[in-house]
């Protein structure tokens, strides 16, 4: 739907694989890491629409990008629940609605007249692309040329997974990012790096997912 109409289309930081980052609607990230481009894009939006987001503190730089009181946008939340943590802006049309059936109830729809943020929507395209280029650091080793080549050469299939870390009492946690290898920020402000296919399995990981097991030392 977001290509038919040629909307910009941004993802929390750590939901980068709930779309194809090849995708032309794709514009970039909020959050940890997000561009400057992208804060003004939000900061100056008429319109926002919260998929499964609640517009919260991390995607809108605790507010600043679109203040709970004064903000000129039209907004609207597609939530599962209506009492969502991090839901505070008074104003927000709120839609109570699981993102399957919501997403469903939008594949018939097709723009009936010319669409006026076309030109808007490629800018901020082009801006997002120019913004993941991994700029060369140099030195002996230089993570920017390691992951450039990594995204050149491994096949649309391959998987990786990063972070480890346990915590005091006595789990461990592991932190798997799903984001497809071509679409890597590459620059050393973005630690969340990795990338596989999406897929059709039901427990699929939506962008960073912990999973937790115990973890037992053996001297």
């Amino acid at each position: 739907m977001a290509e038919r109409y040629e909307l910009p289309v941004a993802v929390d930081f750590n939901c980068m694989d709930l779309i194809d980052h090849r995708s032309p609607s794709y514009v970039g990230s909020l959050g940890y890491g997000r561009s400057p481009i992208m804060a003004d894009a939000l900061r100056e939006a008429d319109v926002v629409i919260g998929i499964g987001s609640p517009l919260g503190d991390i995607v809108t730089d605790s507010w600043a990008l679109l203040p709970v009181q004064g903000h000129t946008a039209k907004l609207l939340t597609v939530l599962p629940d209506s009492d969502c943590l991090g839901a505070m802006h008074p104003k927000a049309l709120r839609i109570i609605a699981d993102m399957r059936g919501f997403a469903s109830a939008l594949q018939t729809l097709k723009p009936s007249a010319p669409l006026r943020w076309s030109d808007r929507t490629r800018a901020l395209r082009e801006a997002g692309e120019r913004f993941r280029q991994p700029p060369n650091l140099g030195g002996d080793i230089d993570l920017n040329v390691i992951f450039e080549h990594l995204q050149q050469s491994l096949p649309d299939d391959a998987i990786g997974t990063w972070g480890l870390a346990t915590t005091p009492d006595g789990l461990g946690a592991t932190c798997a990012s799903t984001v497809t290898h071509r679409n890597w920020r590459h620059a050393t402000d973005r630690w969340a790096t990795a990338f596989r296919r999406p897929s059709p399995r039901p427990w699929r990981i939506h962008g960073v997912k912990w999973f937790r097991w115990l973890a037992m030392a053996a001297s």
